[in-house]
């Protein structure tokens, strides 16, 4: 069905209203699709969109993000910019909008990795844009460079209620929707959600990713209790002084994404970074403050984060965890506490001897017996 002019009225979709103090209905779940004026290029991301009338509504994006980017490209050149809101998306579809892959890379190309078949595509109505085939409702509208009206406040991931910002207004002129629609949604807050749930599944979907633009890096984890991007833990394979600290300074230069990390913990490659009992070992045992911290001020920053003393500038913590080598250190570092492997291999083979051979040894703490147990 296509509706137009008049008879369009975003109250038929049914938007939610999370927290009681937020600042009205919103979109949670919604591909947000513009394209490069100059390059055609496309981009794809998922962004929070707020009711203002029956026919409006305000985008909140970061400045990083590719919509900010085509908008301000749209603005130079004194156009307005199409965007079109396809809602009711095949999921993984969501999860290549929302993976931090590079600018000159493309989303439908990642959803399509990630189904094994490419995304069936199909052209607006009255944009010069193309949505997913099978998408429930599509939106179609414009922004016109400068229009804006306050969004917000809203609950947020941060876990409190965001401020007042101006953000893009859109002006809708078309809807179509297919017979029935299944309207998708979900509500950001405070750790565990089902975004932070999202973000662990993107978190392993990525990591190949940077590695190939950090190539030294062996394994990196977004823990969900950091709000899965405010603190980043990376291993390195270490083979020169300082490289801890390029790890770090390179990792928050890989992709926009990261630069609103605050905090980025660099351990030795034989850290299982997704242990917090062996990552606080690490900081513990291998961290000289005055040393291995160190700290960039009044940089580009996340403008949900009120720890900040300035709104959108803050400062970010890179900490060394590695083994230090020289010139790092002036002595000898000391020799690792390792088992005895016959006593280990003896303790193994007479597991059952010992009244043990119904526990299962995958639960059992590897640290506890000094040695890895299989």
């Amino acid at each position: 069905m296509v509706i137009q002019g008049s008879e369009l009225d975003l109250d038929k979709i049914p938007m939610i209203r999370p927290y009681f103090g937020d600042g009205g209905k919103i979109v949670t779940l919604g591909l947000v699709i513009t394209k490069d004026c100059e390059t055609g290029t496309p981009n794809v991301g998922v962004y929070r969109l707020q009711r203002q009338s029956k026919t409006t509504m305000t985008v909140h994006w970061l400045s990083v993000r590719g919509g900010a980017r085509h908008l301000r490209k749209a603005a130079e050149r004194g156009k307005k910019l199409e965007i079109a809101i396809a809602l009711g998306v095949d999921p993984l579809i969501i999860m290549a909008a929302a993976t931090p892959i590079p600018v000159d890379l493309s989303e439908w190309l990642f959803a399509g990795l990630y189904g094994g078949s490419g995304v069936q595509l199909a052209k607006c109505k009255t944009l010069d844009l193309e949505v997913p085939a099978d998408s429930e409702i599509v939106l179609e509208g414009t922004i016109s460079p400068g229009e804006m009206l306050p969004d917000g406040p809203f609950g947020d991931h941060m876990g409190y209620y965001g401020g007042v910002e101006d953000s893009p207004l859109i002006r809708f002129h078309c809807m179509t929707h297919r017979k029935d629609p299944i309207y998708l949604t979900t509500f950001s807050g405070r750790p565990p959600k089902e975004e932070a749930m999202m973000a662990i599944a993107l978190n392993r979907i990525y990591t190949p990713i940077l590695r190939q633009q950090v190539s030294e890096i062996t394994d990196f984890f977004l823990p969900m209790e950091a709000l899965s991007y405010k603190a980043a833990i990376i291993s390195i394979d270490k083979a020169y002084p300082g490289q801890a600290k390029r790890a770090a300074l390179a990792f928050w230069s890989a992709l926009p994404q990261f630069t609103y990390t605050k905090f980025v913990i660099v351990v030795d490659k034989d850290i299982n970074i997704r242990d917090p009992r062996q990552v606080v070992w690490a900081i513990s045992s291998k961290v000289d403050p005055s040393r291995d911290v160190f700290i960039l001020p009044e940089t580009p920053f996340d403008s949900l984060d009120f720890a900040s003393q300035k709104i959108g500038l803050g400062g970010r913590m890179g900490i060394d965890a590695t083994t230090k080598i020289p010139p790092e250190t002036e002595h000898e570092w000391g020799a690792p506490l390792e088992s005895d492997p016959d006593v280990a291999a003896m303790v193994e083979r007479r597991w059952a001897e010992y009244g043990l051979a119904d526990l299962d040894l995958k639960e059992v703490d590897p640290n506890l017996f000094g040695y890895e147990m299989k």
